[in-house]
């Protein structure tokens, strides 16, 4: 796994078509922007469901 520190506002690209925006932190929680093609899938997978 990469892990990557970014600070509000700054961004990841993931190949040419994908783009991952750290948006806010608010105590534990990260509110993350993700813009992808449609032809991609996005899932949310929460830390109980990984159990």
């Amino acid at each position: 796994m990469l892990v990557i520190s970014r600070k509000q506002g700054e961004k990841i690209t993931i190949g040419k078509d994908i783009e991952v925006v750290l948006i806010s932190v608010k105590g534990k929680q990260a509110k993350i922007g993700i813009q992808a093609p449609k032809t991609y899938e996005v899932l949310r997978v929460s830390s109980e469901e990984k159990s």
